[in-house]
């Protein structure tokens, strides 16, 4: 259901099957929630999915792509002749097809990054917009006042993440962190991970990853280790969003991040691309240089953290949310009906050849094979 221009939704439902667990519900649906139900005039909140879900015409219900619950109880509810405005958090784009659920109930997309709207607009023929990401609550800053960055004196340095992402971006750095850990120049790398699900093939001292205990953890350290280097060469990995890199900083890190786009803008913006490194010799560079106590005041005197914590508010990204809703009621509507997206296959790996390819593969061995027995 397309609403006019004249009747803006100011009333707002979250239907999610989720956990804060979940980065996309503490970064998009939860923040968001939090947002909007501190502006006035606005009714926000948020529910499970259920058969018998109640949503009031003309309001606007929003969910996540891969939330099959809460897409199941979406459809139902539109079965019923209910009217309402749906807006689908999206994040990774592994492959189209995992959009395909949401796409039958949503009437537009979020996405936590231009690239990323780019990526899944040039697929989808309904509106996809740009929603960034609120400030992570794991890093434990204060809702009234942007945290104080600590000047550093040593060089330990961190990892976290998932631990599905340390390999696909990190695997080419490890001779070179290896390298400094020997000469000294970081005096400690650790990782703050998902443990039972981390093979830790490098046997790197781990730290169980938690919400509540996040903040705690990486107090310890000074530095943190970004990379979003597409090492299993998927673009997935190349769009992530900039959130790892605000959640370090809002703890007090130091960041040191691979030069790829959501990274890339950001540290430049404020003039603090020396912490950028596009390959394992820049990276090298960079730990022969560290200066904590330099490069803590160079993150005071750049501004960046005054500047994230309102650009990332959950207030800014409520308003950022409205703006979006006004985008959508003043467009100009479609000269094409609402049509099913037409996706191609993902590409095969190249280890599940068929056998003509196979027979393509031998055929110059078996006529070099066939000349040279001609040939005796």
């Amino acid at each position: 259901m397309v609403l006019s221009a004249q009747t803006m939704c100011t009333s707002f439902l979250i239907v999610s099957s989720k956990d804060d667990s979940d980065a996309t519900v503490r970064l998009q649906s939860e923040a968001l929630l939090r947002g909007l139900q501190s502006m006035p005039g606005t009714s926000a909140r948020l529910v499970p999915p259920s058969q018998d879900l109640q949503i009031e015409d003309g309001s606007c219900v929003l969910f996540h792509f891969d939330d099959l619950p809460a897409i199941t109880s979406l459809k139902a509810s539109r079965n019923t002749g209910r009217k309402f405005l749906a807006a689908c958090f999206g994040s990774d784009i592994y492959e189209f097809s995992r959009y395909l659920p949401s796409y039958e109930v949503a009437d537009l997309f979020l996405m936590p990054t231009p690239l990323h709207r780019k990526v899944l607009a040039s697929q989808f023929y309904k509106p996809v917009y740009y929603l960034p990401e609120a400030i992570d609550p794991i890093a434990g800053t204060d809702s009234q006042h942007p945290p104080t960055f600590p000047i550093k004196q040593t060089s330990r340095l961190l990892w976290f993440g998932y631990a599905e992402s340390f390999n696909k971006g990190m695997a080419s750095l490890i001779p070179v962190l290896r390298l400094h850990l020997a000469a000294d120049r970081i005096t400690d790398f650790s990782l703050i991970v998902n443990e039972a699900e981390f093979k830790n093939e490098f046997n790197f001292p781990t730290i169980p990853y938690r919400n509540d205990s996040f903040q705690k953890e990486a107090t310890a350290f000074d530095y943190c280790i970004l990379s979003h280097f597409s090492l299993d060469l998927a673009l997935n990995s190349y769009i992530k969003s900039p959130n790892k890199l605000v959640t370090s900083l809002m703890a007090g890190l130091i960041p040191i991040a691979s030069d790829t786009p959501s990274y890339s803008a950001l540290l430049r913006e404020f003039r603090l691309d020396r912490f950028l490194f596009d390959s394992p010799e820049q990276l090298d560079q960079i730990l022969r240089n560290l200066d904590p106590a330099n490069d803590s005041q160079a993150i005071i005197d750049s501004g960046v953290i005054e500047t994230l914590w309102q650009r990332f508010s959950t207030p800014q990204l409520a308003k950022d949310f409205l703006s979006i809703l006004s985008q959508y009621n003043d467009r100009e509507a479609p000269s094409f009906a609402n049509i099913s997206p037409q996706m191609i296959s993902p590409p095969r790996p190249r280890n599940e050849l068929y056998f003509t390819e196979h027979l393509k593969d031998l055929l110059p061995s078996f006529k070099r094979a066939l000349r040279n027995r001609t040939s005796r």
